[in-house]
């Protein structure tokens, strides 16, 4: 098949064409003569001047380096930079089978552009030399590397990258046959998988179901790429890109209140980075998109610019960055966000640094980076970190990742252990955590196959004051020991959770079978005679459990027990403070099919004394109320979700209703609230 486009034929007798023309290089330096971007300029040059062509034995380094000084080169036609960023060029072509599979995809754009910036430099000879190179390159990454799923950020940082080779090399003779072939390649690639893909994910929403840490593997590429066919091609794919349009919205509700990034799966960057800033730069450009801006905002490079590494970042800035897009705070969004194609519901009591935030999840599978955790929530507050996502990402496959940190037992889930369950990933066996079904970390799977949904959120409201979600985790867990999983998760502002479980075990195994509830601390929690309390930074984390009314709660943690799973424990070869080092379980004894449990979960400072929540069981319905001063809260949960349920209860004083659907009625003298509930009923009652 023959890749046609408009301005084909007039964009193919000149270099440079990958993020810019000869007319686009004339821009660029008219822009670099004066002010911030004159500054960028020099500061680029003296950082390029002071490396003076040091080779690492890193690619992902050496792949920057090579694109620094090819740039430059191209922007100023001093020779020095095309003799650094030869010595770069060589050193990917002459090692293109000891290159692992990312360096491989780093130094495939890079060599290319090496190519397309210096090509007045490096005259036919050399073209050829590194031309070879090139394509051996490609033809390793395309015919030899494995090809990784739609939903995985490898196929984006290594394989998309065959497109820079395509675009440096059409049109030169010796190689436009492999120019035509790659071309082919990444452009069915880029249009009918991974725009699609990351579309699909978004679903209308945004976000990436790897979490931060690998979205920055996956979207700054495939943004990257679509800038660079739009720069060759004139065909503009920015706007058919709905994932990367609504990918700054996500990363900014991924944003706790101290700035850092909520580490949900395999992810440890902690704040916006260079790579942060230089793809949102391009997508404030692109879409006029002032959240985004905001967000390439949020890093400054360090002012000792001669000995920071980020520095060869500063080429993006000069391309693309454009200060006529004025930055929109997040304050002037909504504080709470539901994304459907993650089924994940992030909240917080406000956008302020003392807000208290939460994210629960419960969604499709879609693989990569995720983990084993449907239900799960964090709960991060008043500057503490309170419920925690445990663990630390050492590496993929390492023994703590594929026995703990992947795992069920390391999240704020449910444990439904049955001793003879056994779990195996590949030809691994794994110890038995009770927990959810192990998939495959990259199954083979294209945008048109639908993913498995382990975990679905069936019911959900923003109502501002109050979030609530009902995930069905049912299907994340083996049919052998657990029939039914449902996870009520209610979150009331500013300070107050409600996490209401039903489950339907196995009756056939019922005798055999541990339910158990999770909650994961930093800090060593403090059992008390109702529940636990953990504090973190100044802050509490108080939990009252009014379901089972008899449960067996214990603590397992601190040295040599932060990650155990079956009495062994799997610490990760490296963490940091986050990765927790405390869990509690709450175990309902009962041995009977259906086990439940309710916790109430309030968030203070520390010298604060929590409200004390009460439990009225109805059978048909469950009441909790907390006391505020002169307000009740009242949250109604049905126990069989689906079914509405009528309410007629009376009231121990005159009370009216201030916030929620319902009504208080006198009869007699005695006052009544009467409602619907269908799932659940969050309202605000008030004296007087």
């Amino acid at each position: 098949m023959s890749i046609t486009y408009e301005g084909w034929a007039g964009r193919l007798d000149s270099h440079p064409r990958i993020y810019f023309t000869r007319s686009g290089l004339e821009d660029i330096r008219r822009r670099c003569s004066e002010g911030v971007f004159k500054e960028l300029l020099d500061e680029l040059r003296a950082y390029a001047d002071a490396a003076a062509g040091y080779l690492s034995t890193n690619g992902w380094a050496n792949s920057r380096k090579l694109q620094m000084y090819a740039f430059l080169y191209a922007l100023t036609g001093d020779e020095k930079y095309a003799q650094y960023a030869e010595v770069y060029i060589k050193w990917f072509t002459s090692r293109v089978d000891s290159l692992d599979g990312f360096e491989l995809g780093m130094g495939i754009e890079a060599v290319a552009e090496g190519l397309d910036w210096c090509y007045g430099y490096l005259k036919h000879e050399k073209l050829s030399e590194y031309g070879e190179g090139l394509t051996a390159m490609c033809d390793r990454m395309i015919y030899k590397e494995w090809r990784h799923s739609d939903f995985n950020n490898h196929v984006y940082i290594k394989n998309l990258r065959v497109l820079y080779a395509a675009i440096a090399l059409k049109d030169e003779d010796d190689f436009s046959a492999k120019a035509e072939e790659y071309l082919n390649y990444s452009l069915t690639l880029l249009k009918e998988h991974l725009i699609p893909a990351t579309n699909l994910v978004a679903a209308g929403c945004g976000g990436w179901h790897e979490g931060v840490g690998y979205e920055k593997m996956t979207m700054p590429y495939l943004a990257m790429a679509i800038e660079a066919w739009r720069v060759f091609s004139g065909e503009n794919l920015f706007p058919e890109a709905e994932g990367l349009r609504l990918i700054p919205i996500w990363n900014i509700y991924c944003l706790r209140p101290d700035l850092r990034y909520v580490r949900i799966h395999d992810s440890s960057i902690s704040r916006p980075d260079a790579l942060v800033r230089a793809y949102m730069l391009l997508l404030a450009s692109r879409y006029r998109d002032g959240y985004a801006q905001w967000l390439a905002y949020q890093y400054n490079y360090s002012r000792d610019y001669l000995r920071d590494p980020d520095s060869v970042y500063k080429i993006f800035d000069i391309l693309w960055w454009d200060p006529s897009v004025k930055p929109k705070p997040p304050s002037s969004l909504p504080t709470d966000k539901f994304f459907k194609g993650l089924g994940w519901l992030v909240a917080r009591s406000s956008w302020s640094r003392d807000a208290v935030y939460t994210v629960f999840e419960c969604g499709p599978y879609y693989g990569g980076h995720q983990h084993m955790d449907q239900g799960n929530f964090i709960i991060f507050g008043k500057g503490g970190y309170l419920a925690v996502d445990s663990g630390y990402y050492d590496g993929w496959g390492s023994n703590h990742h594929v026995n703990y940190f992947r795992r069920t037992i390391a999240h704020n889930t449910l444990i439904v252990y049955d001793p003879e369950e056994e779990f195996t990933v590949g030809d691994l066996s794994l110890p038995n955590d009770g927990g959810q079904l192990v998939y495959a970390g990259d199954p083979i799977r294209y945008v048109s196959e639908k993913p498995p949904e382990p975990g679905r959120i069936v019911d959900y409201r923003l109502e501002g004051w109050y979030v609530y979600a009902l995930g069905n985790l049912t299907d994340a867990y083996s049919r052998g020991k657990a029939l039914d999983v449902e996870r009520f998760f209610v979150y009331v502002k500013p300070n107050l959770f409600i996490v209401y479980d039903i489950i339907e075990v196995n009756p056939e195994r019922g005798s055999l079978i541990t339910v158990k509830w999770l909650l994961h601390t930093i800090n060593e929690p403090q059992l008390t005679p109702h529940g636990f309390r953990a504090e973190h930074n100044g802050s509490v984390l108080t939990v009252y459990t009014l379901k089972p009314a008899d449960p067996k709660i214990v603590k397992v943690g601190g040295p040599g027990h932060e990650f155990e799973v079956q009495g062994v424990n799997y610490p990760p070869s490296r963490m940091d403070w986050e990765a927790g080092a405390w869990r509690v379980e709450v175990e309902n004894p009962s041995k009977e099919p259906r086990r439940e449990f309710l916790n109430v979960l309030t968030v203070t400072e520390a010298g604060e004394t929590p409200p004390k929540p009460e439990l009225l069981d109805a059978g048909r319905y469950l009441c909790v109320t907390v006391r505020l001063d002169n307000r009740v809260i009242v949250v109604f949960l049905n126990p069989k979700p689906g079914k509405p349920v009528s309410i007629d209860l009376p009231l121990e004083e005159a009370l009216k209703v201030s916030r929620g659907e319902a009504s208080v009625e006198e009869e007699n003298g005695v006052y009544r609230l009467k409602a619907t509930v269908e799932n659940c009923l969050v309202l605000e009652l008030e004296r007087g």
